[in-house]
């Protein structure tokens, strides 16, 4: 029988208008130290579509989610 792997899909996690308004959330690569805007990369190497404002809002305003990336810094 053979097995079959399952997709692995980033975490989607809920977040309430207000505390995305309210709290000044932090939720994009645009926001973040290891962001390099010349380049649209991560200096970690890690994939930034998910991750860019713009994808970011759409799921928001689609599902009440984000993908909050892990190594997220702030200055």
């Amino acid at each position: 029988m053979k097995k079959i792997k399952a997709k692995k899909e980033m975490i989607k996690e809920g977040i309430s208008k207000a505390h995305l308004q309210e709290l000044n959330t932090i939720f994009s690569c645009e926001d973040c130290t290891y962001f390099m805007p010349a380049q649209e990369a991560c200096n970690l190497g890690h994939k930034t579509a998910p991750h860019r404002r713009d994808e970011q809002m759409r799921l928001f305003n689609e599902l009440g989610k984000m993908k909050f990336c892990r190594f997220l810094e702030i200055d």
